[in-house]
This record gives C-alpha cells, sequence and structure tokens, in this order.
C-alpha cells in the first residue's frame, strides 16, 4: 500500500484500485500478513476463502492477479526468495456464454421507459450500435464527440482513436441526448458521470458507480422481459455475436471492439445453438 501510495502518479486509476481491493481483502482474511508469509498453500487458502465470501471466479482472478503482480516486483527485488505463483493457476470463469441474441436486443430496444430507466437502455444501445463502446468511454462522451454523423473519441484503455459513421438509430439517441445536455448546460452526452472531473482516482470512481447504477436498472429491465442480462459489457458481446452472425469475419469484429487478439474477440461470442450448427453445415455442403 506505502508503494502504491508513492507510485500513484505512475499507475493508472483502475491499477491503483484493483491493487488497494486486494491489498484490503488480504488485510481481512490475515491482518498484518508479510510477504515472506506467501506461499502456494497460502495462495490457495486465500482463494478458498474468497470463494467462501461469495467471491466470483472473475473477482477473484482479478484480485489474484493484481497481489502476482506485486509478488512478481516483491521476488524481483529479491524481498523474496521463491515465487509462489510459479505453481498457482489462476482460474478464470467463462463470462460471455449467456450473450444476449438479437430478439433480446429487439426486445430491450422497444420497452417504453422514462427517467433514468430510458436513459440507461438507451446507453446501452448506443454502446451496441456503435461496436459495443466500453461502458467507461460511453460515460466519458463528451456531446462534442458527435459531430456529423459520426462518432470520434479516444479508448481510455489504450489512447487509440476510434471513429465510427453513426447508424440512424444511433443519431437519433444522439441527438436526443445531445438536445438534453444543451438544455441541462453539461458537457457529458448521457450525464451519467459528474461534470468536471480531472483527478484519475475521481474519475475512475464515477465510472465504477455509473457501472453499478446502470447495471441495476438493466438487470431489472432483463428481468421483467425475461431475456438474458443485459448488463453494460453485454452489449460489447451481443454486438459480437450479433456481427458474426450476420457474416461479418471475426478478424473485422477484433478491430471493430479494438481487441488486440482473436482469442479474446472469439470469448465474447455467444455459444453457437446446434440450430446455428446444422445451418451453417447445410449451407457449406451446399455445392
Amino acid at each position: 500500500m506505502k508503494r502504491l501510495d508513492r507510485e500513484a502518479s505512475k499507475l493508472s486509476a483502475n491499477t491503483i484500485m484493483k491493487h488497494k481491493a486486494i491489498a484490503n481483502k488480504i488485510e481481512q482474511y490475515a491482518p498484518g500478513a508479510t510477504l515472506d508469509a506467501v506461499n502456494l498453500m497460502w495462495l490457495m487458502d486465500l482463494e478458498a476463502w474468497l470463494i467462501e465470501k461469495g467471491n466470483s471466479k472473475n473477482t477473484i482472478a482479478t484480485a489474484m492477479s493484481a497481489l502476482k503482480s506485486t509478488v512478481r516486483q516483491a521476488v524481483n527485488f529479491d524481498l523474496i526468495a521463491k515465487d509462489p505463483f510459479a505453481k498457482y493457476t489462476i482460474r478464470k470463469g467463462a463470462t460471455y456464454e449467456k450473450a444476449l441474441d438479437i430478439d433480446d436486443v429487439k426486445q430491450l430496444e422497444a420497452m417504453e421507459l422514462s427517467d433514468d430507466y430510458a436513459k440507461c437502455r438507451d446507453a446501452w444501445m448506443f454502446s451496441f450500435y456503435c461496436a459495443g463502446i466500453r461502458i467507461s468511454d460511453l460515460v466519458m462522451l463528451d456531446v462534442t464527440d458527435v459531430a456529423g454523423g459520426k462518432l470520434e473519441y479516444t479508448m481510455r484503455k489504450n489512447g487509440k482513436k476510434m471513429a465510427f459513421p453513426l447508424s440512424e438509430k444511433a443519431q437519433a439517441i444522439a441527438e436526443k441526448y445531445i438536445a438534453e445536455a444543451r438544455e441541462a448546460g453539461r458537457e457529458k452526452l448521457f450525464g451519467l458521470v459528474p461534470e468536471g472531473l480531472e483527478d484519475k482516482m475521481a474519475i475512475a470512481k464515477a465510472i465504477r458507480a455509473a457501472t453499478s447504477y446502470g447495471n441495476k436498472r438493466l438487470r431489472q429491465l432483463s428481468d421483467e422481459l425475461g431475456i438474458k442480462k443485459a448488463t453494460w459489457h453485454a452489449a460489447r458481446a451481443a454486438f459480437a455475436t450479433y456481427a458474426v452472425r450476420s457474416g461479418m469475419d471475426l478478424d473485422t469484429v477484433r478491430q471493430m471492439l479494438a481487441h488486440s487478439d482473436l482469442a479474446t474477440t472469439q470469448m465474447y461470442l455467444a455459444s453457437r445453438t446446434q440450430e446455428d450448427l446444422g445451418n451453417n453445415l447445410s449451407q457449406m455442403m451446399n455445392f
């Protein structure tokens, strides 16, 4: 924690929050624990404790990855002799098995809503229409990022510049919230985070709050419709699945999602149904 405080200016807000989160968990699990106490059995016991506390596989994987980074640095600086992660496997769960299909998306799109439920649904649809914009970018969009029928913004994760022509549906949502923003005197397109944030930790906390706030409402809407869970992140998986099933090649989908490799993109795709596989086989053999 002291090292984090010293090097905060060099680290991203998400990295700081991840490391502080695992540090807090360790303090609950083993108060006063030091790095030289960490060995393979200790890691396995920590994982079992995290499971017992109701943490998901991916939450545990994120926490253990943060701890692994700290431990590896301790090894590099000769603070501990051996790397306990050398024989420890970080296990991630399958996150994208239940991606929304296009019928789910259409039902969500057609709902008559008002107030914040409408805003969260509209923002979700905007993400879907625009190749699955990440929530961290979506909530930070300014009204000036939309101009001339295009969306242009810089991804917070990697600094990559993105530009998309807006479909009619995406343009309609943008115009609705540009008008609302101008009337309210705000810069942010959807108004899901406070205005004028500059400190990186304040921005990261605002994004997390908006993520939680929106996911709660999107899950309620999903339950009402009886469809798969429409979380913010599910918009990316839904877009990827729909794009591939509509005939877009996987590498193009990868580029639109700004993934560095195809394996990550493939994780986003919903599992093919037996009907999908049968149709593909029939089409392939129809020569």
